[in-house]
C-alpha cells in the first residue's frame, strides 16, 4: 500500500506525539547557509597560509595540501591540531587565527544562526527535541538556543560525561560529537574520524538505541566510526533522512540497511521551518478550546514579545472569526418578536472576545499591534449580510458594535487618543447595495442604528432617557470590573466614549445624527447645559494642545471652533431630551 503521508508529515506527526523521544544529528549542511566553513575547508586555508608565510610552494598548498603538509610540515601528522601548533605559539594566538572563520566581522552579515538552527531552537524550546548530535565545531546553536531563552548543556569532549546531566533528565544537550572550535581539538582528519573514546561511544550508541533520529546536513562520507555506531546499534525508533544530504552511497546504504525515509526539502531552513509549522499545527489541533481566561494569559505573555506577534494575531484572529461565524448565522430571519432572545444570544457569543480586546489595548503600550485592532472591528463590520427586518440586520453589527467600544474605553482609560481614533476612522463599512462612500466605523457602527431604541427600551423596562446607552454600560459593566476598571471610573469612561465618538461623527458628517447618550442626561443636571464629558474633553485639550489624533480629523478650521460647534448641537439635544417620554420621540434628532 503506497504511503499516504509525506514522511515529513509522519515524522511531525510522531515528534509531536512523542514529545522528546526524537534527537537531531546536524551536519555542516545546516550551517552552510551562515557560510561557516567545513573542517576540511579550514584545515586547507591554513595550510595555505602557512605556505604563505613559508615562502614555500604555494600552489602545491592549494592543490594538495596533504602532500604539501608531508614535505614541510616538519614529520608532524597532517591533523588539525598539528597545523595550529606550527602557525601560532599560544592558546590565546589559536583563538585569535580562528576566530574569523566562526564569528562576524563588523561588515559580514554571515556567521549567524538561520532560520534552521532557530527553528530547532523552536522545537527545542517547545520540548519536542531534548538531544541535537552535530558534527560541526561552530557555536550557531548555542546562539540559536540563548537568543530563544533555552538553556542546554553542551558536551564537547568525552572526559565532560561524567559530570553531564543523563539525557533522560536535562531539559536540552548538544553533543559536538567532533569537538568545539574553542577546544581546539576537533576530530577532523581521517585518521581522527577513525575512533572515538569509549566513553563517547557509549553515549552514541545510547542515543541511537533510545531516540528516533532526523539527520540534516550530514552526509556520512566521512565520519567513518559515526557511521559504524549508527548501522551496529539497534533501534527502538523511526530514521528520517533529508534528500539533499543522503545522496551519497554511504547515505542511501544506511538508509536501505535501517529502513529510514527520506524527507524532501531543498535545504535546511525550509526542512525545520516546515517541520516546526506542522508539528505546531498539529500541536493546535490537538489543543482543547482556551478558556477566556487562559487566553488572557496567553495574550499577556506574548504581546511583550515581538518574536512572538503571529501567536498574538492567531488568537485575536481565532477569536474574532469564531463570533464572524457566529453572526453569519443570523442571516435566518427570525421574526421581530424573538429580537430579545437573539440581542442575548449574540452578547453571550461575542463576550469571549472581548476581554482579549481590553487586554491588547491596553498592553500594547508601543502601538505596535495597533493594525490587529483595527482589522478587528473590520472583520466584524464585513461579516454582516443583507436579512429580511431592518433592525435584526443591524443587530448583526452589535458583535463590531462591543469589540469597538470596549477597544476605545481601553484606549481612553491608557490615554492614547491615537488608538481611539483610529479605532473609530480607520475601519470603514458601505452598506449592501447601495452605492455610497464606506463610512467610518464611527458612523456605521452608529449605537442608536446597530441596536433598536424601542426594543432595548421594553429589556430595560424605561429605566433611561437613554435605552442604547445604558443598555451598553449595564452590558459590559461586570467585564470592565472583572479587568479593574470600576464604577465611577467606568461610568466616567463611558460617557467619554460616547461623547468623543458623537464628535468623530460631527466631524464626519455635521448634517447627521451622532451619539446621544447618558452624558447628555448629566448636562440636564447642570444650569450650563454642559456635560462633564465636555468640560473633560476640553479641559484634556487645553492640557495637551495641538493634539496629534484629533487635529488629523480637520480637513480645515481649527479643531476649537469645531468644538464649540459641536457643543451647541448638544446643547439643543439637551433641551430637547427632556420630553417625558425620551428623546427618541423627537425625530429631528435623528435627521
Amino acid at each position: 500500500m503506497p504511503d499516504v503521508l509525506s514522511p515529513l508529515i509522519r515524522l511531525a506527526t510522531a515528534i509531536h506525539a512523542q514529545r522528546g523521544v526524537y534527537a537531531l544529528l546536524v551536519g555542516s549542511g545546516v550551517s552552510r547557509a551562515a557560510e561557516i566553513p567545513t573542517g576540511w575547508d579550514i584545515q586547507k586555508d591554513l595550510v595555505r597560509k602557512a605556505a604563505a608565510a613559508m615562502n614555500s610552494d604555494e600552489e602545491l598548498a592549494r592543490t594538495n595540501p596533504q602532500e604539501w603538509w608531508s614535505q614541510y610540515g616538519g614529520g608532524s601528522e597532517f591533523g588539525y591540531s598539528s597545523v595550529l601548533a606550527a602557525l601560532t605559539d599560544s592558546s590565546a594566538a589559536r583563538q585569535g587565527l580562528l576566530e574569523p572563520y566562526f564569528f562576524p566581522s563588523a561588515d559580514d552579515g554571515h556567521k549567524r544562526p538561520t532560520a534552521a538552527h532557530h527553528a530547532i531552537a523552536q522545537l527545542v524550546k517547545q520540548g519536542y527535541i531534548r538531544v541535537v548530535l552535530t558534527t560541526n565545531f561552530d557555536n550557531l546553536l548555542e546562539q540559536a538556543f540563548q537568543s530563544e531563552g533555552v538553556a542546554v548543556q553542551t558536551v564537547n569532549r568525552a572526559e565532560q560525561i561524567p559530570t553531564s546531566k543523563p539525557l533522560a533528565q536535562a531539559a536540552a544537550t548538544i553533543i559536538k560529537i567532533n569537538g568545539d572550535w574553542t577546544d581546539l581539538q576537533f576530530r577532523n582528519t581521517e585518521a581522527e574520524l577513525e575512533a572515538y573514546p569509549q566513553e563517547w561511544e557509549e553515549l552514541l550508541r545510547q542515543v541511537f538505541a533510545e531516540y528516533g533520529l532526523l539527520i540534516s546536513g550530514w552526509s556520512a562520507d566521512w565520519d567513518r566510526r559515526l557511521v559504524q555506531l549508527l548501522e551496529s546499534t539497534p533501534r527502538r525508533y523511526g530514521l528520517y533522512w533529508d534528500q539533499r544530504s543522503s545522496k551519497g552511497q554511504v547515505a542511501q546504504n544506511l538508509l536501505e540497511r535501517l529502513g529510514g525515509h527520506v524527507v524532501e526539502a531543498p535545504d535546511a531552513d525550509v526542512l525545520f521551518g516546515e517541520l516546526a509549522a506542522s508539528v505546531a499545527a498539529i500541536a493546535q489541533l490537538a489543543e482543547p478550546p482556551l478558556t477566556t481566561a487562559v487566553a488572557v494569559q496567553r495574550l499577556k505573555q506574548v504581546i511583550a514579545d515581538p518574536t512572538r506577534s503571529p501567536e498574538l494575531t492567531d488568537l485575536i484572529e481565532g477569536r474574532t472569526e469564531t463570533v464572524a461565524d457566529y453572526v453569519a448565522t443570523m442571516r435566518e430571519d427570525p421574526s421581530p418578536v424573538e429580537y430579545a432572545d437573539l440581542l442575548k444570544q449574540t452578547v453571550q457569543e461575542t463576550i469571549p472576545l472581548l476581554p482579549l480586546l481590553i487586554n491588547g489595548v491596553r498592553l500594547d503600550t508601543t502601538g505596535q499591534h495597533n493594525h490587529l485592532w483595527t482589522s478587528t472591528v473590520q472583520t466584524l463590520l464585513d461579516v454582516r449580510g443583507v436579512a429580511l427586518y431592518e433592525h435584526l440586520e443591524s443587530l448583526q453589527h452589535l458583535p463590531a458594535l462591543l469589540a469597538l467600544r470596549v477597544m476605545c474605553i481601553a484606549a481612553l482609560d491608557r490615554n492614547r487618543n491615537d488608538v481611539f481614533v483610529g479605532l473609530l476612522t480607520e475601519p470603514r463599512w458601505r452598506a449592501p447595495h447601495q452605492d455610497t462612500t464606506p463610512r467610518p466605523s464611527a458612523c456605521a457602527l452608529h449605537m442608536n442604528t446597530v441596536l433598536s431604541d424601542h426594543e432595548i427600551n421594553k429589556i430595560i423596562h424605561g429605566k433611561s432617557k437613554f435605552p442604547v446607552s445604558a443598555y451598553l454600560a449595564d452590558t459590559l459593566r461586570e467585564l470592565f470590573n472583572q479587568n479593574r476598571v470600576r464604577s465611577p471610573r467606568y461610568e466616567t469612561l463611558c460617557e467619554d466614549v460616547e461623547y468623543r465618538t458623537g464628535f468623530i461623527q460631527y466631524l464626519k458628517n455635521p448634517d447627521h445624527s451622532h451619539n446621544i447618550g447618558e452624558f447628555v442626561g448629566t448636562a440636564l443636571q447642570r444650569a450650563s447645559q454642559r456635560s462633564q464629558a465636555q468640560w473633560r474633553f476640553n479641559d484634556e485639550l487645553g492640557r495637551r494642545p495641538g493634539e496629534d489624533a484629533w487635529n488629523t480629523l480637520l480637513d480645515n478650521g481649527e479643531l476649537g471652533e469645531e468644538l464649540d460647534a459641536y457643543d451647541l448641537r448638544l446643547k439643543e439635544i439637551a433641551q430637547r431630551a427632556q420630553h417625558p417620554s425620551g428623546w427618541w420621540h423627537d425625530s429631528s434628532l435623528l435627521r
